[in-house]
């Protein structure tokens, strides 16, 4: 883990409106969803992420993990829970959903311009290298 993340208990879900978003030691807490143990993003359900925001990530054992967003991450979107290099594999609800097109840290917005997808592709195998023309 790096030094911007750290694992705590709570049992907290929302703040006092109900909200996702909750103000704790001066900064804005938002929530995003790990569903599965493999996942390494989770889902943001909070708007107006914005770089500096601190993230609870809560597990489905009711675990939270906190990540520092580095920049703005909207509303249904993906935050990186680890690095993530280049050619790795995204893995969101317990399911490859695409590969890494480059380098991205923990806390990044994981999307579009940095995700390529796997789906229905049949220029790449199921390990993620090229398919061999036959």
């Amino acid at each position: 883990k790096t030094p911007q993340s750290h694992r705590v208990r709570s049992s907290r879900l929302f703040g006092k409106r109900g909200h996702s978003s909750f103000k704790k030691e001066g900064y804005s807490m938002v929530l995003a969803l790990k569903v599965n143990d493999k996942d390494n993003v989770a889902t943001i359900f909070a708007e107006q992420v914005q770089g500096g925001d601190v993230i609870q990530i809560r597990d489905k054992k009711g675990e939270t993990t906190e990540v520092r967003a580095l920049e703005a991450v909207p509303y249904g979107h993906k935050i990186a829970l680890q690095d993530i290099a280049k050619g790795q594999i995204i893995v969101k609800y317990g399911e490859e959903i695409g590969m890494a097109s480059a380098d991205i840290r923990e806390g990044e917005h994981v999307h579009i311009h940095n995700l390529e997808s796997m789906r229905a592709r049949g220029d790449w195998n199921n390990d993620g290298g090229e398919a061999k023309a036959k």
